[in-house]
């Protein structure tokens, strides 16, 4: 029993004890770490759980490819699914006949034309019976289509309505504008004028005519004027100094020019404002005007030609012979005066 006990106390030494134990027997000491303070610790705590959250996320990632790869492979196998090229497909015979899948083509696309020649005659149709409402409301609101100067309603604003003639149907065309110039109708001929198409509510300037061969025609020379203006100034163009309209140096911001028409009267003549008359008159003195433009390329002759000769020749100016005339008043003062002394 006293053997156990020593062997009790042996066991519950302590290290300071066991060491000093050691030393007298001459073995090495036991190294005991010191205790871990509480901030090493939690920096170890928190670098375990942060290794731990990295590798959850790496195998997070790992699965998400797989997934990815894996809705690839389903989306590949569902596009390569059918027939192949050396398969033969639904629209071609079990033989592979190219003459078969051609006409099996062809009448496809007569299908297709077919269908589209019955939405466009189905659309053609809903708009002609569209008008024709239009043309019956027209007729029972404002009492007649364009009837005289002032039918404003739905019938005299509404476009592409001719105008008709002034003798034939009796209609009262004065006031009516034509919004063309004379030279542009006359050199048309015989045109068609319908009423220009204008806003409900744009009343101000009243009805106006025109035709829409010479409007597109009006609308194309605009363009290509606008289109003029934007090329940059061009110091050795000479137009300048031509006769007529001439363009100046900023010509794209110039206001646009006006543009011709005239009115026609009651009886469907065309009346000539005052500011056309000056115009036309003004137009005339610049084409009576003398020219002082020449050949600047032109070859250097040492004679005149005929035309040249005739420009050249000058009119023999007539000498005018005064004729003196004699008063009877005069006739009388010299005979009253012949017989009287000047001495």
């Amino acid at each position: 029993m006293g053997k156990e006990d020593d062997a009790e106390q042996e066991i519950s030494l302590t290290i300071e004890e066991t060491n000093r134990l050691r030393i007298s027997m001459g073995l090495k000491p036991l190294v005991v770490d010191g205790p871990a303070t509480s901030s090493e610790q939690t920096a170890e705590d928190n670098y375990a759980k942060y290794k731990e959250d990295l590798e959850a996320k790496r195998e997070g990632q790992a699965v998400l490819e797989r997934i990815e790869r894996a809705k690839n492979k389903a989306a590949t196998a569902r596009k390569l699914t059918g027939a192949t090229l050396g398969d033969a497909s639904d629209d071609e015979d079990a033989s592979g006949d190219a003459l078969a899948w051609v006409e099996k083509q062809k009448q496809k696309d007569e299908e297709k034309k077919r269908k589209r020649q019955k939405a466009k005659e189905a659309a053609l149709a809903k708009q002609k019976a569209r008008e024709l409402e239009e043309l019956d409301e027209s007729v029972v609101e404002g009492g007649g289509v364009g009837s005289g100067s002032g039918g404003k309603g739905k019938g005299g604003r509404k476009g592409g309505k001719e105008a008709g003639s002034a003798g034939g149907d009796g209609l009262d065309l004065g006031g009516l504008k034509v919004d063309h110039s004379i030279e542009d109708v006359a050199e048309s001929g015989e045109v068609i004028l319908t009423l220009k198409d204008a806003g409900v509510l744009d009343d101000d300037n009243g009805d106006i005519l025109q035709n829409v061969s010479l409007a597109e025609a009006e609308k194309t020379r605009e363009n290509l004027e606008n289109k003029r203006k934007k090329v940059a100034y061009d110091v050795y163009n000479d137009s300048e100094f031509h006769t007529g309209n001439k363009s100046s140096i900023l010509s794209q911001y110039d206001e646009p020019s006006k543009k011709s028409s005239f009115a026609l009267s009651s009886t469907g003549t065309i009346e000539i404002s005052e500011e056309e008359r000056k115009k036309k008159m003004s137009e005339g003195l610049r084409e009576g005007a003398q020219k002082l433009e020449y050949e600047k390329m032109g070859e250097v002759r040492d004679y005149y030609t005929q035309e040249e000769m005739v420009a050249f020749r000058k009119p023999k100016k007539k000498k005018r012979v005064r004729k003196e005339r004699t008063r009877l008043e005069d006739l009388d003062a010299v005979e009253e005066g012949g017989g009287r002394d000047h001495g």
